[in-house]
Parts: structure tokens; sequence; C-alpha cells
């Protein structure tokens, strides 16, 4: 079932697997507030419909965000993502290490400072992904 779908991503709860596939979409470029939008959707959607598993599929996406922007967003991520029931959130990203350092490491760097009771993890493919989110 589609919730939300716009130029940068596409919501897409699979109800009887209980997980929401977040699909980015775009292939040029965008800032950090469209980024930040996305997520707010993403965030929101998982909380309205009480979601435990999220696949976040950024392998189409070309864009690489400074270490500072990463940073802001995975701060905004964490913080929103407290209020949440989600428990486990697979990232398939483009199979790029520096990138996924630039994102995981903000993450684990204040991964102290909120406490949250989900697991993440990053993925070269979605079908690895999927069988993490469904074991």
């Amino acid at each position: 079932m589609i919730l939300f779908r716009n130029h940068l991503i596409e919501l897409d709860y699979a109800t009887a697997q209980d997980i929401l596939y977040a699909t980015w979409q775009e292939r040029k470029s965008y800032n950090v507030e469209e980024v930040k939008n996305g997520l707010k959707q993403i965030l929101g959607s998982a909380k309205e419909h009480k979601i435990k598993r999220v696949l976040l599929n950024f392998s189409n996406n070309i864009k690489a965000l400074s270490h500072q922007e990463y940073a802001l967003i995975i701060a905004q991520l964490k913080e929103g993502l407290q209020p949440t029931p989600i428990q486990k959130l697979a990232c398939v990203g483009p199979n790029e290490k520096e990138r996924e350092e630039k994102v995981d490491s903000p993450f684990q760097a204040n991964k102290g400072s909120i406490d949250l009771q989900m697991e993440l993890k990053f993925f070269p493919n979605r079908a690895l992904a999927l069988h993490w989110l469904m074991s």
C-alpha cells in the first residue's frame, strides 16, 4: 500500500510483512532540507501505522552529502526514531564504503546519547536487507 510518494521518495507499506519500504527515487541534485522532509515522512508513517521494520533503499541515490550534512540528518533521524515503534532499520546504499562510513560514523558517535531500542544495519543489496529484517 503506497503511503506517500513525491519526486524524492516513495513509501510502500507491506502489511503482511510489516515492513515499510522507503525508496529514494531522485537521481538529480537535492538539498539537506529535502532529505530531512523525506525522513519526517518516513518516521511519521512508521509512527502512524505502528511499523516495526523499515527498509531504506538509497541504491539509486547518486548525491553524496558532506560529513556535516550527514551528521545533521542522522541527528534528526535519531531524535525522530525515539517515539516510533521501529525495531529494525535496514539501509541499502549505492555500495560505496566511504558514503556508508559518513552515514554510520555520526550514528555510532552519539549512539549512547539517545537510548534507541532498535537495530540499524547497512547492506549492499535489497535481498540481504530483507533477509535480515525478516529474521
